[in-house]
């Protein structure tokens, strides 16, 4: 099984665990808080520093929504740097002070009329949840935060349906899930890790089995800030989904969801899977 360089990865829409890099690998989370429409969001950060350089991806959840590749500096305890988001095109300057595990500051997002965005700012704060240095092995932890991320990548990511329109990942989820209303945005809450018998080492090809926990966040007609928690199961070696349920909601759900999920092929999917294990 070959992994893509961490250079590579950046570019892309999907995320993976570098076979190799040079510094150090962080995989962060926190909050964050649109100050300027009090809108509270979720924060997951892969991020590669060295020698002053920063790079890696950001995924945005929660009532807030979003990703995008960066590049960036660090000085000292400070840091810069700005996303775009593949799809909407958002540009956000984002600055912060290092302190112990603990990366926080603001952010604002840059205006541009042609697109309609205008100027506004925010808070957040992350903490480190899984690091390694440039020729340390990989851990049970370090590979536990790759897939909570880049599974969480994947399920927003953008899905073409079968009359070509393109809706987000959030949105192709709830239409599975629940009768009306509008996907938000989707959580990796955890991974549970079933490896493979008698492997010692801990790395991405050691997977055997993974079950992912996940808030998908939605409005509706009746409920205006819903959530539903829901649980997929993924077997590597069978290189296929083998689960999905719903395990709670605050609206109303189809009760042919696990039918619909498998018949309409939006978990994740063989070939998503099979880029982010690979």
């Amino acid at each position: 099984m070959k992994l893509r360089s961490f250079i590579i990865l950046v570019t892309l829409a999907l995320t993976f665990l570098p076979t190799a890099f040079a510094g150090e690998l962080m995989f962060m989370g926190g909050d964050c808080r649109n100050v300027t429409f009090g809108v509270d969001g979720r924060l997951k950060m892969m991020l590669l520093q060295k020698d002053g350089v920063l790079s890696g991806k950001m995924s945005v959840s929660g009532w807030l929504c979003g990703s995008g590749s960066f590049q960036g500096s660090r000085k000292g305890n400070k840091a810069k740097f700005q996303t775009k988001d593949p799809q909407t095109g958002m540009l956000i300057d984002w600055q912060g002070t290092f302190v112990g595990d603990r990366l926080y500051g603001e952010y604002f997002v840059v205006a541009n009329a042609a697109s309609g965005y205008q100027r506004e700012v925010g808070e957040w704060a992350m903490t480190v949840q899984a690091s390694q240095v440039e020729g340390g092995g990989y851990n049970e932890k370090l590979v536990g935060e790759a897939l909570k991320f880049g599974t969480e990548t994947l399920l927003n990511a953008p899905v073409k349906l079968a009359d070509q329109t393109v809706i987000t990942g959030a949105e192709n989820v709830f239409r599975a899930a629940h009768p009306a209303g509008k996907g938000i945005s989707i959580e990796v809450e955890s991974v549970d890790i079933e490896w493979k018998p008698g492997v010692k080492t801990r790395s991405l090809e050691d997977v055997h089995k993974f079950r992912t926990t996940y808030t998908l966040y939605w409005q509706g007609v009746f409920t205006p800030f819903g959530t539903t928690r829901l649980r997929m199961a993924y077997n590597a070696v069978l290189d296929m989904p083998t689960g999905h349920e719903i395990i709670s909601s605050t609206g109303t759900t189809r009760q042919d969801f696990n039918d619909m999920a498998f018949g309409a092929g939006f978990l994740l999917g063989q070939a998503a899977m099979n880029s982010l294990l690979k």
